[in-house]
């Protein structure tokens, strides 16, 4: 990928044109400030240059341009494999791209650029657009700290699967390593919370807790006792019981005196 020209749709912006090679944005403070004071910012667009790279290219929403730069429109010209593709984006209207004619939400130019750039058709989490160019093109000031600082408070996990992608090396054993560690982690959690909880412990681990068992027990011979108390006898349960003891008796005569 070669980047070709930054413009706007106002007068006041100068147009940024990149040419072949190396090239470096300078800028020269009228009045320069403490050597001291920590403040490397002049003015001049050298961070608003990245931004808006970046913006061209599908960025999460900016809002300070809808704030200050209201109905400003930025158009990234750039070079793939020797072909021009060009990118204009509106920051009143953010959620929208023009990628070369043809209107196109964020999410989709993020997928197209990882397509036509890295050759990704099915991007994996941590492995992104954003993670990916972000390594070439560094927005903030955070991401010079260090050697491997590219995004701001990335992951280990993402630092090494981006890094080893573009190097060339086989990222499924990172991928399949993540996923062990996740099933692992999911697993301890689980264990952690069953132990914890009393049902679980007795129902699926197969061990008994005592004071579950006492206040079953409890609750059981209270349900007995309520029946108990609520059972009644029959008034005449002494005549019911002669009557049916007298047709047990007429049955049996009857069973001897059937003819065979």
């Amino acid at each position: 990928m070669k980047l070709l020209s930054l413009r706007a749709n106002q007068s006041s912006f100068h147009p940024v044109i990149f040419k072949e090679g190396i090239n470096i944005i300078v800028g020269k403070q009228v009045a320069p400030h403490n050597e001291n004071d920590g403040n490397t910012y002049n003015g001049v667009g050298k961070s608003l240059t990245l931004h808006l790279i970046h913006f061209c290219l599908g960025s999460n929403k900016i809002d300070s341009f809808t704030a200050k730069l209201p109905d400003w429109e930025f158009t990234l010209e750039f070079e793939i494999d020797g072909e021009k593709y060009y990118s204009t984006r509106c920051t009143t209207e953010q959620n929208k791209v023009n990628f070369c004619g043809e209107k196109i939400t964020t999410k989709g130019m993020r997928k197209k650029m990882l397509e036509l750039c890295f050759g990704i058709t099915n991007p994996l989490p941590n492995l992104t657009w954003t993670t990916l160019f972000s390594r070439f093109a560094r927005r903030y000031r955070s991401c010079y700290g260090t050697f491997d600082s590219f995004v701001p408070k990335e992951s280990d996990y993402s630092k090494i699967l981006n890094n080893c992608y573009l190097l060339g090396i086989d990222i499924d054993l990172i991928v399949g390593k993540k996923n062990l560690r996740d099933k692992q982690t999911a697993a301890r959690d689980t264990e952690r919370a069953i132990k914890k909880d009393p049902l679980f412990r007795q129902y699926y681990l197969g061990k008994n807790d005592t004071e579950l068992d006492v206040a079953d027990l409890e609750y059981r011979i209270e349900e007995l006792q309520k029946e108990i108390s609520q059972f009644k006898v029959s008034n005449n349960y002494h005549e019911l019981e002669k009557e049916a003891d007298d047709k047990s008796y007429q049955k049996s005569v009857l069973k001897i005196n059937v003819p065979l």
